[in-house]
């Protein structure tokens, strides 16, 4: 079986990412008061040693930016894998 390179003749870069994610109909209130939770959690002073000492990299941001990253992911993939002829089961 040919490695994903080899299928699409093209460079790409993988990276893992994590974040936080609410149901779809969530009210915008309670998405806020998760975000603004979840950037002051990125910075404190433990967690932003932790998770550095782990190598990662914290970045936060807004709801929508994360919402609009989520969705470029998304494509971005779809496209890797129409061009590599995956198929799902």
């Amino acid at each position: 079986m040919p490695t994903l390179a080899e299928r699409i003749e093209r460079p790409f870069e993988v990276q893992t990412w994590g974040g936080l994610i609410a149901p779809a109909l969530t009210p915008r209130d309670i998405v806020e008061t998760l975000n603004t939770a979840a950037n002051a959690a990125l910075a404190a002073q433990a967690v932003r040693r932790t998770l550095t000492d782990g190598g990662y990299e914290i970045s936060g941001g807004t709801a929508a930016a994360f919402k609009a990253f989520l969705r470029d992911e998304a494509q971005r993939w779809s496209d890797v894998i129409s061009e590599a002829g995956l198929q799902g089961r």
